[in-house]
């Protein structure tokens, strides 16, 4: 369900639990970032950002962020980049 709150789930792994709320607070800085380059057209920028949440995303157990900024890393086109940039914003809104 799109508006049910996403956990992460290695949040009871005891090194995970400890670092993850640094993770989320960061999170929103993230993709602010993320989304004024988006905004700006910087395609090569929002890729390495993407590329970066990616990774992290699966570190923290959050495989639907990683998903999600592998589709926006992979995007072909501006328009393309815009819609994925806003379903993870959306997605990330829910941690």
């Amino acid at each position: 369900n799109e508006l049910q709150p996403l956990f992460s789930t290695l949040r009871f792994d005891p090194l995970i639990s400890m670092i993850l709320p640094e993770f989320i607070k960061k999170l929103p800085f993230k993709m602010r970032d993320l989304l004024e380059k988006i905004e700006n057209g910087d395609f090569e920028g929002a890729q390495k950002l993407s590329h970066q949440l990616r990774g992290a995303g699966g570190g923290y157990g959050f495989p639907e962020i990683t998903r999600y900024a592998q589709m926006v890393e992979e995007a072909k086109d501006l328009e393309e980049l815009n819609l994925y940039g806003k379903r993870l914003q959306a997605l990330c809104n829910r941690i």
